[in-house]
């Protein structure tokens, strides 16, 4: 038994292989049934089938499976095995988000502290999801001027079709007159992957109200 032309196992996405068997046939009347066998990697067989293609589906991405295929006629006979196909599924990196800028910052509040001032900054990003299918989103803001504060990564809410406002209170220690840059970060994944940057914005720390 052989594979047909271009028909050995092939990833078919990042959970399946496909594999097409050459056409078998017989004297006899009656239908040939192929039966595909996974003979490494834990994947599974197909059961006699007359379909020349199998899927097989429930794979895991970046591990290797092989197969054989072999054929029977209608009184059983069956031929030897083909040589093994091997294929891997595809590893598909999740997507990347787009991400917008911080569109605007306030110095809320400050308190003295070991000669410098703890600042309370408010972030307010007003955002279109970039997925609309109930998918959340996960942000981060990022200190980028001292490097020693970020939020963490927390689940955004989603509003299909609308803007959806995240509204950070965060506070840092600085000397007054210094600059603060934040930056937001956006990911489809807990841990940050594939995450996408905001350009940065800056809070001038005053010792009043002002904010520029």
């Amino acid at each position: 038994m052989e594979w047909a032309l271009d028909g050995e196992p092939n990833s078919a996405g990042p959970n399946s292989i496909t594999m097409t068997a050459a056409l078998a046939t017989d004297d006899l009347p009656g239908a040939v049934a192929y039966y595909f066998e996974c003979v490494s990697g834990d994947g599974n067989d197909s059961d006699w089938t007359t379909s020349r293609t199998y899927v097989d589906t429930g794979l895991i991405a970046g591990n290797e499976y092989g197969y054989t295929v072999r054929a029977r006629d209608i009184s059983l006979n069956e031929t030897v095995a083909s040589s093994i196909g091997y294929a891997t599924p595809d590893i598909v990196l999740a997507p990347t988000p787009s991400v917008p800028d911080i569109n605007d910052a306030q110095q809320l509040a400050q308190s003295a502290g070991s000669g410098k001032y703890n600042w309370y900054h408010r972030l307010i990003v007003t955002a279109l999801p970039d997925d609309l299918t109930g998918r959340p989103l996960y942000y981060n803001f990022v200190d980028t001027s001292y490097g020693v504060f970020s939020s963490g990564w927390s689940v955004a809410p989603v509003a299909a079709g609308g803007a959806v406002t995240y509204d950070a209170l965060v506070k840092l220690n600085s000397y007054t007159g210094q600059e603060c840059t934040w930056r937001l970060d956006v990911s489809f994944n807990a841990d940050g992957s594939n995450s996408s940057s905001s350009s940065t914005v800056t809070i001038y720390e005053m010792q009043n109200d002002g904010f520029y």
